[in-house]
């Protein structure tokens, strides 16, 4: 029987989760029929969407806050309307979680699912609006055990959660040629890549460069903390560029010596699997997300360090032989984080969740 199922974004911007429902809406078994929607309109992946031929749906535009109330019950009343043709909802995010919940509960009690795709909170008042909803998911899924452990910690009910690891699409990131033993070419060239914002610790990276020599960083992104990042460079002098969001990521790994990720707290971190994918070598924060997808391919810097991150990259990069290892170990562990695997594991939490709610499929 095909079921239907209504993905529910806040926009169609170029993070993670974003390029997660991308890949589930491309990977699906001919069984599932997915759509894919946002609260709000556009977004940098928005093109995306829609080249790969995936059923695109806004429901408005963003707006003064005075137009707001108008706004968004013309929103709800969309949204409500296409979640009514779908047998289930799939929520991301703060604004599709908290929208996508009550939609199902005035649609027909459609049952919903909502991946929790980070492991903190940005704000007391969102995070206490999003657990007064969360009893209106049938299931919360996880993207990592260490995503689980917040939400259980805050209070949410273990039973009512599920991990699933996300996963990336292996063929759009070819391992990079590069002959074993080879020395670097100065100046080396460091990435990172990733929303402009604090969480993901790129003024850390910034710091770091900025006692480094021979060395070039890219950072690839777009973000609220652009002109914060650029002031830093400018101040510090440091060796870094910051380079708009690319929709072909893999250009920009198959050109760097070393990928870095000083994130501040992740729930998965999708660029860490398709570093490793990728076979570029890695220097990441010692967090329970990254520990969950990296492993052991990688070189760990304590978080919230400049000076021991830049240690660790001064450190690597003279050890070619090293680096050459670390990009095989990340190959062979980048097969764990096969979005098909993941598209299946959803699939089949889908048809459990209808079974349990006895429900007829709208769309079999």
């Amino acid at each position: 029987m095909t079921i239907k199922v209504l993905h529910l974004l806040c926009d169609f911007a170029g993070g993670g989760a974003e390029r997660l429902v991308l890949d589930l809406c491309t990977h699906s078994s001919p069984e599932v029929v997915t759509v894919a929607s946002s609260v709000f309109e556009g977004g940098d992946l928005l093109a995306d969407f829609e080249r790969k031929g995936v059923d695109v749906r806004s429901a408005g535009p963003r707006v003064a806050w005075w137009q707001r109330p108008s706004r968004d019950v013309q929103a709800f009343v969309r949204l409500r309307s296409w979640a009514r043709e779908c047998d289930l909802i799939h929520t991301h995010l703060w604004a599709g979680d908290v929208w996508g919940r009550l939609v199902g509960q005035f649609s027909g009690n459609t049952p919903v699912v909502s991946t929790e795709h980070n492991t903190r909170a940005d704000s007391r008042m969102r995070q206490a609006i999003w657990m007064r909803t969360v009893e209106l998911s049938d299931v919360v899924v996880c993207v990592s055990e260490a995503s689980r452990a917040r939400l259980i910690q805050a209070g949410v009910d273990p039973k009512r959660t599920r991990v699933i690891h996300n996963g990336i699409s292996l063929d759009r990131f070819p391992k990079r040629l590069r002959d074993n033993g080879a020395p670097l070419e100065v100046p080396v060239r460091l990435l990172a890549m990733g929303r402009l914002t604090r969480q993901k610790g790129f003024d850390l990276l910034i710091r770091a460069a900025s006692r480094l020599e021979n060395v070039r960083v890219d950072i690839v992104g777009e973000g609220p903390d652009r002109s914060l990042l650029d002031g830093l460079i400018d101040s510090l002098e440091a060796p870094v560029q910051i380079h708009e969001w690319s929709n072909t990521p893999s250009a920009w790994y198959s050109q760097a010596d070393l990928m870095v990720i000083p994130s501040r707290w992740e729930g998965f971190g999708l660029v860490a699997a398709e570093a490793m994918a990728s076979g570029c070598p890695i220097v990441a924060a010692n967090i329970a997300g990254l520990r969950e997808v990296l492993g052991d391919a990688c070189v760990w810097f304590e978080s919230e360090d400049p000076e021991g991150l830049a240690a660790a990259i001064r450190d690597l990069v003279k050890d070619v032989d090293r680096l050459d290892a670390m990009a095989e170990a990340g190959c062979r562990r980048a097969s764990l984080f096969d979005v098909a695997t993941t598209a299946r594991a959803y699939e089949s939490l889908y048809r459990e969740i209808l079974e349990q709610r006895g429900s007829g499929i709208k769309s079999g």
